[in-house]
């Protein structure tokens, strides 16, 4: 469910069983009739998330975009969702979580996404951390961080994209990109032209992301170089993160002898600035050692993971 604010009406956007999608109207949050529609369906969207036996903290209300819900719509929801937390996108610099909570005047965030592109922090003789935060914080990919000009665009923008964004910046931990807007994806309409897949906003700081990532094919949406890219850099960061976890655990970390402690501490220092480098310097995707580094990467997770025996 999606909508905006028109008269007090609200609009979302509607999939039915055989996967049409629709854009209708329903009742703003609190006017007449709004209990009556949208508790139904929070309620069964819930009775799915039983039955597949997923976790109901996963399930969000989302709608806190760089400001925060009237208290009547905070109460509203209270209402008919108790203890239902909201999900955030936010540049506020204020929404910091505390001891792995974050709730600002009222609202009560489970999951927050900042707008701003996380850098790298390197460290000293340490891992890089990030996805031991408590609170589930991701940054936002956003399209003029990547820019419409080949001359602008630094290449090596997707292969760093998902482990800067699994780490330590500006005083937060970050756990991940928030999402890549594919739902955005343009398909043929009836009648002629083209719709979006599934979403009716028009956020056109979102909106463009799949034009870096994919591209038209005769049979439906094909990755360009840079969603490869973004592949390698994925997997990269796994091999990062099972160096990581093994010295974040001092159980796990006396496994290990002194040189392959040294090696796991070396690789991740290297990573870090190759990370940090390639993602700000324009020549940094051919001046840069990555295929060494990779190969070194994989080579030292491997070994650490036989160690551990994991």
């Amino acid at each position: 469910m999606g909508g905006g604010r028109d008269d007090a009406t609200a609009y979302v956007t509607v999939v039915d069983e055989q996967a049409e999608v629709s854009r209708e109207q329903a009742p703003w949050y609190g006017e007449s009739g709004s209990e009556e529609f949208w508790k139904p369906a929070i309620d069964g969207l819930l009775e799915i998330i039983d039955d597949r036996g997923w976790d109901r903290d996963t399930v969000m209300i989302v709608g806190a975009h760089d400001r925060k819900p009237r208290t009547a719509t905070l109460e509203f929801f209270a209402d008919i969702a108790p203890g239902m937390k909201w999900a955030s996108v936010s540049h506020a610099r204020g929404y910091r979580p505390r001891d792995g909570e974050l709730t600002v005047d009222g609202l009560e965030v489970g999951y927050h996404a900042y707008p701003w592109q996380a850098d790298m922090r390197i460290p000293d003789r340490g891992i890089i951390g990030g996805w031991d935060g408590e609170f589930l914080q991701t940054t936002l990919a956003r399209f003029h961080f990547h820019s419409f000009s080949a001359r602008r665009r630094i290449p090596a923008t997707y292969r760093a994209l998902i482990s800067n964004a699994i780490s330590p910046n500006r005083n937060r931990r970050f756990r991940g990109v928030s999402r890549f807007q594919l739902d955005y994806w343009p398909v043929p309409r009836d009648g002629g032209g083209f719709r979006r897949l599934l979403n009716m906003s028009g956020w056109v700081n979102l909106m463009r992301n799949h034009e870096f990532l994919l591209a038209p094919g005769p049979d439906g949406p094909e990755p360009t170089v840079s969603f490869l890219q973004l592949r390698e850099g994925a997997q990269e960061t796994e091999a990062r993160l099972a160096i990581e976890t093994v010295l974040a655990d001092e159980e796990l970390q006396a496994r290990l002898d002194d040189d392959l402690l040294d090696e796991a501490y070396d690789v991740l220092t290297e990573h870090a600035r190759l990370i940090r480098s390639g993602s700000m310097v324009w020549q940094g995707y051919v001046s840069l050692p990555w295929r060494e580094h990779a190969r070194r990467l994989f080579d030292t997770a491997g070994r650490v993971e036989e160690a551990v025996d994991r």
